[in-house]
């Protein structure tokens, strides 16, 4: 298409997408993890164009790139149905060839896809294409985020290429970085002990809850164990460990777990308030704000499942906080 893309609402005027930023040079970085930002420019895709080739974008002159001016490490594009392209110049000035790890530090992201390629022949050296709206196997490396592997050799000039797109228009915070692999290694296995030890606790705290609730016939125990097996379930999908480990090629389950287990966070959490602090006798109008507001984010995980890309997180994070509103005001109430 010969058409002239459009520069989203709200952002930089054209005026600062003159050109690309001066190329990174990869030989020269003194961390072992570096973002990517500061040197990137970005281009809006109009909504239903079809997405471009990655060389032909970089050889038309007359799109509105802009520019990134600020230090800012995290790409953020708001609500957006569009697709959005991010670009960064790498090259390689040293002696001995170097290989890095691009790592997009984001499990949510919906579709994206990176293409790495050498400036003036436009060969593609790297790619990938992923993203949690598609199965995991889709991913180069075993890790809950996107990874790709970045080899340049000396002299080597190359455009990096990231196109990602929010099938419902929400898009996650988008942190682009490059690594060592050796840091990154380092860096993933601490983080797996991390979170290892934060399930760990939450599982051990759940089964003991579940077993006072078996013991002691109190219903509050037993609405408090589904509240905390609710929230390890969709805290597993929004790290991204639930994609990987327990359903790698479920991406559509994947979305529906997320709103769905959200929902039964809240509803969960109404009625675990109402059995622990007697709210349906003591503060009657609380109890049926949050009577309310449970079946309006349980109706979310009915709407994600009868369309996955419906753009549920706006309305559901309302009714989550409605919901804490209710119960602290109840709380306050009774007390």
């Amino acid at each position: 298409s010969g058409q002239v893309w459009a520069v989203g609402a709200g952002d930089p005027p054209p005026a600062t997408a003159a050109g690309a930023p001066p190329p990174l040079d990869v030989a020269a970085l003194q961390v072992p993890a570096y973002w990517l930002r500061p040197h990137a420019r970005v281009l809006r895709e109009p909504p239903g164009e079809p997405a471009p080739d990655a060389v032909t974008l970089l050889q038309r002159p007359d799109l509105p790139w802009v520019a990134v001016t600020d230090t800012d490490p995290v790409f953020t594009f708001g609500t957006d149905c569009a697709a959005w392209w991010v670009h960064v110049r790498l090259t390689n000035r040293g002696e001995t060839p170097m290989t890095l790890l691009l790592e997009a530090a984001e499990p949510l992201i919906d579709e994206l896809d990176i293409w790495l390629i050498e400036h003036g022949s436009g060969r593609e050296l790297a790619a990938l294409h992923t993203g949690d709206r598609r199965p995991f196997g889709t991913r180069l490396l075993d890790h809950r985020h996107p990874l790709l592997p970045l080899s340049l050799a000396p002299g080597q000039a190359t455009d990096l290429l990231v196109r990602v797109f929010a099938v419902d228009g929400e898009h996650d915070p988008l942190p682009l970085r490059l690594w060592e692999p050796a840091a990154f290694e380092t860096h993933a296995r601490h983080e797996a002990l991390l979170y290892g030890a934060y399930y760990g606790a939450l599982a051990v705290l759940l089964l003991y809850n579940a077993l006072l609730a078996l013991g002691t016939r109190e219903r509050a125990f037993g609405w408090y164990t589904v509240f905390l097996g609710s929230f390890l379930l969709w805290n597993l999908t929004y790290r991204g460990y639930a994609l990987q480990y327990l359903w790698p090629e479920s991406p559509t389950w994947n979305q529906i777990a997320l709103v769905g287990f959200s929902g039964l966070i809240y509803a969960s959490m109404a009625v675990f308030a109402w059995s622990l602090l007697d709210l349906p006798r003591r503060s009657p109008w609380a109890s049926r704000m949050q009577a309310l507001l449970a079946l309006a984010a349980l109706g979310h995980a009915g709407w994600i499942v009868l369309d996955p890309a419906a753009a549920t997180f706006a309305t559901l994070d309302l009714a989550g906080l409605g919901m804490f509103a209710a119960l602290i005001g109840g709380a306050l109430h009774v007390a």
